[in-house]
């Protein structure tokens, strides 16, 4: 079972900074979008990212003791 606090310590806990490279237009499209929704860029790919780990069964107390952090 997801464990809401989980989820909401891993959307507070923000320190890893990443670089990611897209297409100038596909960006553009994307952050279009998400204005379009409300959303922030940002918080958008969280929201996916989350989703992708949730339906890999990751957000479980029990999987995130097993899981090593690979930086």
């Amino acid at each position: 079972m997801t464990d809401p606090k989980l989820i909401l310590e891993l959307l507070k806990n923000k320190s890893k900074r990443i670089n990611l490279a897209f297409n100038p237009k596909l960006w553009s499209l994307f952050k279009t979008a998400c204005l379009k929704d409300g959303q922030s860029p940002t918080s958008k790919l969280e929201d996916l990212i989350l989703n992708f780990v949730h339906s890999k069964g990751l957000l479980t107390e029990e999987s995130q003791s097993q899981t090593k952090d690979i930086t």
